[in-house]
């Protein structure tokens, strides 16, 4: 093989320098002689230059798609600071970091064609896209939402939330002892679950699928946590009477990628994204604060959502400043989130899981009158 024109990474936020390596032997063959300086003293030599390079025809494009603003590589181990450009980082800091004075050509996409425009403008809250539009038709993500809310759902929060035109809401609780789970966040979200679940009503095995790999997703820090959610969602589903159209094996196996840590959503969207913390205990968010904290995870969290977002958090969540001030301003945007964007409040709820009895508050945002400037739309489409 000669090689390739064209060379197109798709999620390259996620792809490490070392593994780009790979990719770079498909590049068009080409044969140059490296002019570099007398001196062999590393650190005088600025810039190294090619004889005889290739003509633009003749040599490979490579266009990076991807968000430097979402989550970069998993990597077990935090690399050496000095090396982190080369190992188990994103190709992108790499560019940011090493090649700032000779940036590629780097296009901005502006309009959001997945979410409803509540959910954009939670997006833009974080200050990372500072030219972001929802598009055009953004509103036709809200007939993803069953309008009719069945019946037999009383709770008056559960039939507040599922609203369709509640796009963006939190719900803030008062347990402040939770550290890798937290029962209280896990009974609301089953309840939220079962509901959203007799709301869309699958009517078949494979709407039931479609629910639980396209219309719901819900973001689990830690598996301990999910793993209640999980026996939770489960158990209503199967007792007293049995609601899913899945056997039990197949079943958890859905619940368990529905269910899951946010990394796992990277790169896809759900019509309603339930994020769940999990936690509240000082000292455990002081041990975690730079995982919490993290305004690209955060970022990932919420622009998954294409119709309905609800953050599930405690107010000592909320409300945590971070020991480390490069952790301030997110955790500042968090609060604006709960507290400023959610602004609408009217129902406070009690939940008892055996001897606990925990208050919690249901709080939504306006719905946003957003449009963006008088401008011709694209196909360009953010991720």
């Amino acid at each position: 093989m000669n090689g390739f024109d064209l060379i197109i990474i798709d999620e390259a936020s996620q792809l490490p320098t070392n593994y780009l390596m790979a990719a770079l032997q498909m590049v068009l063959p080409f044969t140059s002689t490296v002019n570099a300086p007398d001196s062999v003293d590393a650190s005088m030599v600025n810039e190294l230059t090619l004889e005889n390079p290739p003509s633009p025809d003749n040599i490979t494009r490579l266009v990076l798609v991807g968000d430097h603003n979402q989550l970069p590589p998993i990597s077990q181990v935090e690399p050496p600071e000095k090396l982190k450009h080369l190992i188990d980082s994103s190709f992108f800091y790499y560019l940011e970091t090493h090649l700032a004075g000779t940036a590629p050509a780097q296009v901005a996409l502006q309009y959001n064609y997945r979410s409803h425009a509540d959910i954009v403008t939670c997006i833009k809250l974080l200050g990372l896209y500072n030219e972001l539009w929802p598009a055009k038709n953004h509103a036709t993500n809200l007939k993803r939402i069953p309008l009719d809310i069945p019946t037999h759902i009383h709770t008056p929060w559960l039939r507040s939330l599922l609203q369709r035109e509640c796009v963006v809401n939190t719900i803030v609780h008062e347990s402040p002892l939770d550290t890798v789970f937290s029962k209280t966040e896990a009974a609301i979200t089953v309840d939220v679950i079962l509901a959203y679940f007799q709301l869309c009503a699958p009517k078949d095995t494979q709407g039931e699928i479609d629910f639980w790999d396209q219309q719901l997703g819900v973001v689990s820090p830690h598996n301990a946590h999910g793993s209640l959610i999980i026996r939770g969602v489960q158990e209503g589903l199967t007792t007293p009477h049995r609601l899913t159209h899945l056997d039990d094996d197949d079943l958890q196996e859905k619940l368990v990628g529905c269910i899951t840590s946010v990394d796992k959503f990277q790169g896809s969207a759900r019509d309603f994204i339930i994020g769940t913390m999990g936690i509240s205990a000082d000292d455990q968010l002081r041990s975690e604060e730079t995982f919490f904290y993290d305004i690209n995870r955060f970022n990932v969290l919420i622009s998954r959502a294409k119709s309905k977002m609800l953050l599930i958090c405690s107010r000592n969540f909320a409300m945590y400043t971070p020991s480390d001030i490069k952790l301030l301003p997110i955790a500042s945007k968090i609060r604006q989130y709960v507290y400023d964007v959610c602004q609408h409040t009217g129902f406070e709820y009690t939940v008892v899981n055996g001897s606990q009895s925990v208050t919690m508050e249901l709080r939504t945002m306006p719905n946003s009158d957003f449009s963006p400037p008088n401008t011709t739309y694209t196909d360009q489409a953010h991720e």
